[in-house]
């Protein structure tokens, strides 16, 4: 009976690790280099990805700084930039506006019948 109990529990937790002095203090040495190791590589992401978005910052400032082309005034290039017509293609709108934002899947998956 207890074992049958014991199989309808949620996740049980391991035992715990039963280990020499000397074992321990090399398990836990290696676990703090794991550790200071991801931390590393965590901080080197975050720093090309905050000097990535400096430099775009940068780029759209200088842009809406410079005048536009002919008799176009200053901060045109950078609107014209902003406003990414054409990028989706003809009429296009971007995928996270293609359909309602929800958590689950609609029941029917695509109606080809549909006209516009």
């Amino acid at each position: 009976m207890l074992s049958h109990m014991a199989a309808l529990t949620p996740r049980r937790l391991p035992a715990p690790l039963r280990m020499g002095r000397n074992r321990h203090l090399r398990h836990w040495t290696i676990h703090r280099a794991w550790l200071l190791f991801r931390r590393r590589q965590r901080e080197a992401r975050e720093s090309r990805l905050m000097l990535q978005h400096q430099s775009m910052e940068s780029a759209c400032e200088a842009l809406r700084l410079t005048e536009g082309p002919g008799t176009r005034d200053q901060g045109y290039l950078y609107r014209v930039a902003m406003e990414k017509k054409g990028v989706y293609g003809h009429h296009g709108i971007p995928i996270e506006y293609a359909r309602a934002q929800v958590d689950t899947p609609p029941r029917v998956p695509w109606n080809h019948d549909w006209k516009a």
